[in-house]
């Protein structure tokens, strides 16, 4: 319920926004590790990223006081495969999954260029509200003293990502008009985050990469 109410907000929220440019855009994603993560031979975890897809909103050149700033909103699916490893001399844990997620994910860029400039940057930071998980996959466990057990999990075992998640995003793109007014923009954008992606492990990071495509309007 809550989950539905935060689209429903969020969708009040956009017809409410007034902004010099609206767009939509649609894109592809990928996910990988941090790399200045902390792992070594004996404790790590992995991300073996699927192409994902992304669908959302566009508001810029929204202004406070004189600042122009840039807002997004998307609907987010991301895939892939988590391998996490602790292991020693006295035995070794191993967690293994295939999993997809779908979030709900609000941009608020502070920093960018002019949205009338053909080449187009913005930093800012993207706040990701969980709204649906699925994974399955298995556990093993073994130690001197014992045979390696295993056991098979999914989402109705526990919650495998955490429900909030915040991170840095920086956009590059590229602006064409294509008739008065209508405008195509293919965009990059990192996100590098800042809060840790899974409940279960110490805190992993995960950087995660989007090529989108959108139409905007001037109005």
């Amino acid at each position: 319920m809550k989950k539905l109410v935060s689209i429903i907000v969020f969708l009040a929220m956009a017809q409410s926004i007034q902004a010099q440019n609206l767009g939509v855009f649609v894109g592809v994603n990928m996910m990988d590790n941090y790399p200045f993560q902390k792992s070594n031979e004996h404790y790590y975890t992995h991300f073996s990223s699927k192409v994902g897809y992304s669908i959302g909103l566009e508001f810029d050149d929204i202004k406070i006081a004189t600042i122009p700033i840039k807002l997004t909103g998307k609907i987010v699916k991301y895939n892939g495969n988590i391998s996490h490893e602790n292991s020693g001399l006295g035995g070794s844990y191993n967690f293994d999954v295939s999993q997809e997620n779908y979030c709900l994910s609000m941009g608020l860029h502070l920093l960018k260029n002019k949205s009338s400039s053909p080449f187009q940057f913005s930093l800012g930071i993207e706040y990701s509200l969980l709204l649906s998980e699925k994974f399955n996959g298995s556990t093993s466990l073994w130690t001197t003293s014992t045979v390696t057990e295993y056991e098979t999990i999914d989402e109705n075992s526990f919650d495998l990502n955490m429900k909030n998640k915040f991170a840095i995003i920086g956009t590059i793109g590229y602006k064409k008009e294509i008739m008065t007014g209508w405008y195509i923009e293919p965009q990059f954008s990192v996100l590098a985050g800042i809060t840790k992606e899974l409940q279960l492990f110490d805190p992993v990071r995960t950087l995660k990469f989007l090529m989108e495509i959108g139409i905007s309007k001037k109005i």
